[in-house]
């Protein structure tokens, strides 16, 4: 294992073959979970959003197959009504009963009278539900807001960006989530959203701008990072490559 400069980092990064697969172990998140991952990389974000563009158009003009699977935690005011109007919604796991996803005891904010619940139903992706938040999620992509961050790229999938903090922090971005597996879960608390923002959310995950991901390479947070048979170890502010 010999050290390197973050130049080299870059240099090397740069030389690697754009759509191959880079394994990131032991990462780990705000909330103390801790994963491996692998991606896919050289995947630019402005590709990814125009392959987006077309499958949420696709399901704006009705031309989207299949489901869309919602799960969410909910704050209930009072009896949750049945709804012979409704469609089918599990709660807290229980058997399906008709519920109507506009029913104003549906709340996200916790108050005196509600009860949490974790609300699990399917829509088909014709429903003027999933259409709208398509439609949503189109005029997002379509008008991205302005982050102001200001990322200078180091080499193919490698960037810095100079934080509050006073220090610049270096970044590996540009990679598609294939898979992940979870060594430790982190701490997860409650979260209620209402179903019109659960169902955005749901569809959200079947673009592949969801799955693009950026990691900080200068906090320590992985054990390492794998590409093209080479490892990246990042170690008390230096970076080291084995």
């Amino acid at each position: 294992m010999k050290e390197i400069t973050k130049e080299e980092v870059g240099a090397f990064c740069s030389d690697c073959t754009s759509g191959r697969f880079v394994a990131v172990k032991g990462y780990t998140a705000t909330t103390g979970e801790v994963a491996d991952y692998s991606l896919q990389f050289g995947c630019y974000y402005s590709n990814l959003l125009q392959e987006d563009s077309s499958l949420l158009k696709g399901i704006i003009a009705g031309n989207g197959n299949g489901s869309v699977a919602v799960k969410h935690g909910i704050w209930i005011e009072g009896d949750l009504d049945v709804s012979p109007s409704g469609i089918p919604v599990s709660i807290n796991g229980n058997a399906p009963v008709l519920i109507d996803l506009g029913n104003p005891k549906l709340k996200n904010r916790e108050a005196k009278g509600r009860t949490a619940a974790v609300l699990a139903y399917t829509l088909p992706m014709n429903a003027a539900e999933v259409i709208a938040a398509a439609a949503a999620l189109l005029k997002g992509i379509e008008n991205p807001k302005d982050t102001g961050a200001e990322y200078q790229k180091e080499g193919k999938g490698i960037y810095s960006l100079d934080r509050q903090d006073g220090e610049s922090h270096w970044y590996l971005r540009d990679g598609l989530i294939v898979s992940k597996t979870v060594i430790q879960e982190g701490e997860k608390k409650f979260s209620a959203s209402l179903p019109e923002t659960a169902i955005k959310n749901a569809v959200r995950r079947l673009l592949k701008s969801g799955r693009y991901r950026t990691f900080n390479l200068t906090e320590g947070n992985f054990r390492s990072i794998k590409i093209e048979g080479a490892e990246l170890i990042y170690d008390n502010g230096k970076f080291f490559l084995d």
